[in-house]
């Protein structure tokens, strides 16, 4: 008899918890039922829209460097141009650029404007900015095909560009 009664309350705490781990589990993602990730192909020197203006990317050129403690390290630099139309400035993001190579991806990233040889932090209203992409990798496997993604957000809508820079 005790046993049965032991079972029994074990069952029903056990029924109790995985209630409560339902509902918190749809209580957190409740907000997010309705994204979407939509993942869009793009090509080189082919402007996108994304993050609020407009972007294009030319294909990456390689220089191999060594660091303080003569660790040689490959540097990807590829043109860019950004153009922002619109009428307020607008933030620039570096962290939702990502250089992949499988699942690897780089170690720094690094915009500079060509004109004023300075990292760009934002984009005035009306402006077209043309630079270099700085992106670091510690590894020296320079033949493999690198692909630049891109993420960028329109309401419930997460859009990722990717971008072969490298072959």
């Amino acid at each position: 008899m005790k046993k049965k009664l032991y079972l029994a309350l074990i069952l029903i705490c056990l029924i109790l918890v995985t209630s409560y781990s339902i509902y918190q589990y749809r209580a957190t993602n409740k907000n997010y039922a309705g994204y979407k990730l939509s993942v869009i192909n793009s090509n080189l020197d082919t402007p996108i829209k994304a993050l609020g203006f407009t972007q294009t990317f030319g294909k990456a050129k390689t220089e191999v460097v060594e660091d303080d403690m003569l660790n040689k390290i490959t540097n990807f630099i590829i043109p860019f141009t950004f153009k922002n139309d619109t009428d307020k400035a607008v933030t620039f993001h570096p962290e939702f650029y990502r250089l992949m190579r499988g699942e690897d991806m780089t170690q720094s990233i690094d915009f500079i404007d060509n004109r004023t040889k300075k990292r760009v932090n934002s984009i005035p209203p009306h402006t077209t900015i043309k630079g270099e992409a700085k992106f670091t990798y510690n590894d020296m496997n320079k033949t493999a095909s690198l692909q630049l993604n891109i993420n960028s957000r329109h309401g419930m809508t997460i859009n990722l560009f990717k971008i072969p820079v490298y072959k």
